[in-house]
């Protein structure tokens, strides 16, 4: 045998280089099989690792953390400057006011709510507003007080910031003489009154009042002339003891209207009346509806805010009540948000009835000739066109966010 492998090296060759090929691969066989092995044992370990993560709460590394804090306070900045749009009508005034104190509009607002809940029940904003003065005197004393003791430059900041504050709450004639109601509405406690107040400001500004709507003196004189001024914002004798915070906010959104309807020189409002809410009513079938059995000086709540609804009739030319809609669409600016719907035009001239123009072209003194010959003065007379002003009905929305708005208690003793 080894004399036949001598003679035949190249075979030998063959049989050797075979059983190293071969004893080789055997050996890569093993180590693949071995990291198969370790790789289903890792599988299952990170297999674990990754169910004890996702049980975990979210893990987050320092400058993340602080990436998504930014982008959450910016978020919620950017939700309450919308929000505040929906008739935070004070805010930037409120802004003024903050600044000036050295602390944020957010602080400010936070502070007033905290001051409020800690105060005693019977201390706190009922609906008639008799503690409103004594809450706005102890929340001032607050901000200049430090320690229990009053800070002379810090009491001198804010009654400077105040005064200016309230000289631009003087502007709105529901405020004059109570202009800490409004810097109270500012920091989110409606305004309210009690009947004999809302009398007494009707006493005191009914001319102002008056003047606020156009055409106003052309409908009402002398005796009719308080009747009519009060149908046209709210009458307090029908007002509910209770609903003088409606009847306050609703002095102040028809001010608001009749200042827009001014500024535009619309004719005169013929009326503007307020569309109490509807609700469904169980007791009928389903899908029928009915009013609310609430005042009717109430709005809607839909979720976080408030609509008031008012249908408007009133006089002007094209342009006018073209100006007026630009105006309740601009509003924004202002942070009032109205919702103009259901625009009705109409425009109705007694001399342009048919009967009087007829009347007109068989006038035959209207084309007379004097002894000179000419035409007398009536002769090319305007007929159709003369009165351009346009009657316009209208339905208006106007929303507010109320969520963040102070709860108002019922009165203990009842209001006077």
């Amino acid at each position: 045998m080894l004399n036949y492998l001598k003679k035949n090296i190249p075979l030998l060759g063959f049989i050797v280089l075979t059983v190293v090929i071969a004893l080789v691969m055997t050996v890569m066989d093993i180590q693949k099989y071995i990291g198969y092995r370790e790789a289903q044992r890792l599988i299952g370990v990170y297999t674990e690792e990754i169910r004890a993560n996702v049980a975990k709460k979210p893990s987050h590394n320092r400058n993340n953390l602080k990436a998504i804090n930014a982008d959450k306070e910016l978020l919620d900045k950017r939700i309450y400057d919308a929000q505040c749009r929906y008739g935070k009508i004070h805010r930037a005034k409120l802004q003024e006011f903050a600044k000036a104190i050295g602390t944020a509009e957010r602080d400010l607002l936070n502070n007033f709510k905290e001051f409020h809940n800690k105060l005693a029940a019977n201390e706190k904003a009922d609906t008639s507003g008799n503690n409103d003065r004594k809450i706005f005197d102890k929340f001032i004393e607050s901000l200049y007080t430090v320690d229990g003791k009053v800070n002379a430059e810090k009491k001198k900041n804010v009654t400077a910031a105040y005064d200016t504050f309230a000289k631009y709450a003087s502007d709105y004639i529901q405020y004059r003489d109570v202009e800490y109601k409004c810097f109270l509405e500012a920091l989110g406690l409606p305004a309210t009154d009690t009947l004999g107040n809302m009398r007494a400001l009707f006493d005191s500004y009914e001319y102002d009042l008056a003047k606020t709507i156009p055409g106003f003196t052309d409908i009402a004189h002398g005796e009719k002339f308080r009747d009519e001024l009060e149908r046209f914002y709210v009458i307090p004798a029908s007002v509910e003891l209770d609903k003088f915070e409606l009847a306050y906010r609703q002095l102040g959104i028809k001010l608001d209207l009749y200042k827009r309807m001014s500024d535009v020189s619309i004719i005169k409002v013929i009326s503007l009346k307020n569309i109490p809410p509807v609700v469904n009513s169980k007791q009928n079938t389903p899908g029928m509806q009915m009013k609310a059995e609430t005042s009717p000086l109430a709005g809607k709540l839909d979720g976080k805010y408030m609509t008031y609804t008012y249908e408007i009739k009133f006089t002007g030319s094209m342009n006018s009540i073209r100006d007026f809609l630009d105006n309740l669409s601009n509003a924004h600016k202002e942070n009032r948000i109205y919702n103009v719907r259901n625009v009705k035009l109409e425009r109705i001239v007694e001399s342009e009835n048919a009967e009087n123009i007829k009347k007109v072209f068989e006038d035959k003194e209207s084309i007379k000739f004097d002894k000179e010959g000419n035409l007398s003065e009536a002769y090319g007379k305007i007929v159709i066109g003369k009165d351009r002003s346009v009657t316009c009905e209208l339905v208006v929305d106007y929303i507010m966010f109320v969520d963040d708005m102070i709860k108002r208690t019922p009165s203990a003793d009842g209001q006077k």
